[in-house]
């Protein structure tokens, strides 16, 4: 994008800008990891029973049982809303906090932001790389090695198409000094 040689180092380099900040927003990101188990475990308790069916009748259970359909509706609706609300939060933040030196908050408030704006465009995103990542787990995860780092380059386009970061920047330092 600047012209300059592009390296392992430079990428993992990134990381190093804001590192605090990135370590937080993984705190959401597991908190909403947390609360997905905890909506499973909760799904399942309401559809069988109190318990999760054991290992040797889960997918007899999950799939083809009196209630399955109903599970899976609810199950996936739950998800998807979860999953909608993790990307909206991310799809900006992230990439933000590794090209500036930007607080969390701030990044959330503008990911999520820029997401409203765009919900359209950016939900078809949303799709394309939960059907990019499906493709490339289908061949044994050895897929992903391919669509990862592609969906990561798209994603950095994606991101710097979204936010003119200059402004984000100024709008910030304008808040914080008068």
């Amino acid at each position: 994008e600047m012209g300059e040689n592009v390296t392992l180092w430079h990428s993992l380099n990134g990381f190093r800008r804001n590192p605090g900040q990135l370590g937080a927003i993984g705190v959401v990101l597991m908190l909403f990891f947390l609360a997905w188990t905890r909506i499973a475990m909760l799904l399942f308790a309401l559809f069988y029973n109190g318990s999760v069916p054991s290992l040797d009748v889960l997918v007899w259970e999950t799939f083809f049982s009196r209630d399955a359909i109903t599970f899976l509706i609810t199950g996936t609706i739950l998800g998807g809303v979860l999953a909608m609300m993790v990307f909206a939060i991310t799809v900006v933040s992230i990439p933000l906090l590794v090209d500036r030196d930007i607080d969390v908050i701030t990044a959330l408030i503008i990911s999520v932001a820029a997401f409203r704006k765009n919900w359209r465009v950016l939900t078809g995103w949303a799709a394309m790389i939960a059907v990019m990542a499906a493709c490339g787990m289908v061949v044994f995860l050895l897929g992903l090695a391919v669509m990862m780092p592609l969906l990561g380059y798209s994603s950095w386009h994606a991101y710097r198409g979204l936010i003119d970061t200059e402004k984000a920047e100024a709008r910030r330092l304008r808040r914080v000094v008068p």
